[in-house]
Parts: structure tokens; C-alpha cells; sequence
């Protein structure tokens, strides 16, 4: 009912508006607990590389204001909560980092699909957005590398997820010659997930180098991970973080290298 208080407001970014809640309610008593998902000012920046000044430094003041309106927050990683202190002034008692991972009692590994494979030896997958910044295009050139340069005839790949840019994806495939080793599922359920990481002789996490990606942790690396798969990834520093000695690390953006 409007005739209760609210103690407190739990809110995440992007935007980094939702702070103009906190503030209408902060003089009924209400405390501000601001999740700190994504840093919205470095994600304007990969995403729109380039552009104007003005509007970057728009997000900066929306998040530093975010940052001052909150009672606590709570940061995805040390690199996050690192710029909660370091750039937004946080109290460093006021930071605390919880990280992100799949429910072992859920996520499970499950028999092999050997049908993935498609008949070829070896599988590799990939699991989760296709977007602008997700590199998948990096992965699927690198296929191409891999096939018509080092004459790797012996895979099949399996890009599981949705997003804007899986049209365009589908097409590249085409474009550079490996339509014929690939599949785009689009969004599949968990149990699909599951056969098809279990299956998997490599996961792919083809994350370009960019202002945000360079400290976030990617969920589909500990995913990854959970099915005890190794992976090959761009040289980031929070990939590294999350997947240490389970990863492959190679020059980031660079095709032929991830290939």
C-alpha cells in the first residue's frame, strides 16, 4: 500500500537513472542499494566508439550521481569495485563484490550428444549474446581461418544465443565459407545447453577487447567452466580472473590468433 515505507531500493544498471527513485524516497527514511552490473560510461564508449564527448561525459555524471546517492553497493568484480572507490569515491567499506555463477544443483553435465558433432571429430560451442560487442563475428572468421588457412577440415561449431547482430552473423558465415560447419540455434533451453557443453571439446569466448569488456566478467566463461570445458579467449583482464589456467589467452582481436 502507498501508506507503507519502503526501507530500501534495490536497483541495478543500465541506465544509471534509476537513482531518481532513490532520491524521491530517501526523505521517508528509504536506504539506496545500487547493483553495479555494467559500467555504463565504458559501455557507451565501446559500443559508440568515437562519439561525442558531451554525451560520454553525461554518463560519467549520471554514474558518479548514482554513485553518491547510494548507502551501499554491490560490485560483479574487483575491477568494478575498484572504480566504485577509486573513480566514484565510495566508501571502500560500502563496496562489497558478489560474483555471478551458475547453480551447481541445476547446471549439470549431462551424457554426451555425439549427434552434435555433426560427424566430425571435434565440437566447439558458444553460448550467449550476439551483439555488437560480443565479438562473435571474431569467431566466426576465425572458423574461416582455421578451415581454408590451416586446413582444419575436422570441427563443427554450435553458436547457441540471440541477439541483433545473428542475422548479420549467419550471413558472414556464408560470406567467409564455413555455413557448412556452423549452426545458429538461436536461443535454446537449459537442457540443450547442458548436452551441448557437455559434448564440447572447446568453448569459445571471443569477447573483443574494449573499454567494458576488458573488466567484466563474461557469464558464459564461469559457465564454461562449470562444465569443466577449456576455452579459448581474447587477452582480458577479468577473463583471465575468472578462468586462470582454464583458458587459452591469445592477442586480443586478432582472428588468425584466436583461430
Amino acid at each position: 500500500r502507498r501508506s507503507e515505507r519502503i526501507d530500501i531500493v534495490q536497483a541495478c544498471n543500465p541506465p544509471d537513472l534509476l537513482f531518481l527513485i532513490a532520491l524521491v524516497l530517501r526523505p521517508g527514511g528509504t536506504r539506496f542499494v545500487f547493483d553495479h552490473h555494467d559500467m555504463f560510461p565504458e559501455m557507451f564508449q565501446s559500443r559508440f566508439p568515437g562519439a561525442g564527448r558531451i554525451l560520454y561525459w553525461l554518463t560519467r555524471i549520471a554514474e558518479r550521481i548514482t554513485f553518491a546517492s547510494a548507502d551501499a553497493v554491490i560490485s560483479t568484480n574487483e575491477s568494478y569495485r575498484r572504480v566504485a572507490i577509486e573513480r566514484c569515491k565510495m566508501a571502500a567499506e560500502k563496496v562489497v563484490v558478489v560474483r555471478s555463477a551458475p547453480d551447481l544443483r541445476r547446471f549439470v553435465r549431462r551424457e554426451p550428444d555425439d549427434e552434435l558433432r555433426r560427424g566430425k571429430p571435434h565440437l566447439l560451442a558458444y553460448l550467449g549474446v550476439m551483439g555488437a560487442c560480443d565479438g562473435v563475428d571474431h569467431a566466426v572468421r576465425a572458423l574461416a581461418v582455421l578451415q581454408n588457412e590451416l586446413g582444419r577440415n575436422d570441427f563443427h561449431c554450435i553458436f547457441m544465443g540471440a541477439g541483433d547482430q545473428l542475422d548479420e552473423l549467419v550471413s558472414l558465415s556464408e560470406q567467409v565459407g564455413v555455413a557448412d560447419v556452423v549452426e545458429f540455434p538461436g536461443r535454446v533451453s537449459d537442457e540443450f545447453v547442458q548436452r551441448c557443453l557437455s559434448t564440447a571439446d572447446l568453448c569459445l569466448s571471443p569477447d573483443p577487447l574494449n573499454p567494458v569488456n576488458n573488466v567484466s566478467t563474461m557469464k558464459k566463461v564461469v559457465e564454461y567452466m562449470a562444465m569443466g570445458r577449456p576455452m579459448v579467449s581474447f587477452e582480458l583482464i577479468e577473463a583471465r580472473v575468472s578462468a586462470g589456467g582454464a583458458a587459452v589467452y591469445v592477442r586480443p582481436n586478432d582472428d588468425r590468433a584466436f583461430a
